[in-house]
């Protein structure tokens, strides 16, 4: 009898997680409202020709400086980024006032990170302990990076390309 309530308790608790945690977006303590960020993601999101609903995106204010001396914001490590994405459904990106979508943000860079879910295709190249530039560096010693490295260099492509277009825009 213990067994079979506990088994009952915890598909309680996994749906009472599932209603409370995910039907419902909750926003981010300091999140802010930018004006067109969803015509601005929309677009993007379109240009990937990526499939389902655009993700909600969390605007957040510069908290940190990046490395390369750019404003950025902290991820939930505590690592300074210009944004972050751990699921398909929600993007996170610093919003500086009165900066672009297309220059001034991760927007089009997170959001090819919700793609590359959807699609089940994610690339690996933020990882810590080696960036990918510096991976790249290796091809010579390790031939099967070299397939890392190309799609992380296409990965970047499609990125800059979908902020020229943003930038066309004026978004």
């Amino acid at each position: 009898m213990t067994r079979l309530c506990l088994g009952f308790a915890a598909w309680i608790w996994i749906l009472a997680s599932f209603l409370v945690g995910c039907a419902t977006v909750r926003p981010v303590p300091g999140s802010l409202v930018v004006p067109g960020s969803d015509e601005a993601a929309a677009f993007v999101w379109k240009f990937y020709g990526a499939p389902g609903p655009v993700p909600k995106v969390r605007w957040l204010a510069p908290d940190c400086t990046k490395p390369s001396g750019k404003p950025g914001v902290r991820d939930p490590f505590g690592r300074c980024k210009g944004g972050w994405t751990i699921t398909d459904g929600i993007v996170t990106s610093i919003w500086i006032e009165g900066g672009t979508f297309s220059g001034d943000t991760a927007l089009a860079h997170e959001l090819r990170h919700a793609a590359q879910l959807r699609w089940n295709t994610p690339i690996p190249h933020h990882v810590e302990v080696v960036p990918a530039e510096d991976l790249c560096g290796l091809v010579a010693l390790a031939p099967a990076v070299a397939v890392l490295c190309e799609r992380h260099r296409r990965f970047l492509e499609v990125v800059d390309e979908a902020n020229r277009m943003l930038s066309e825009r004026n978004m």
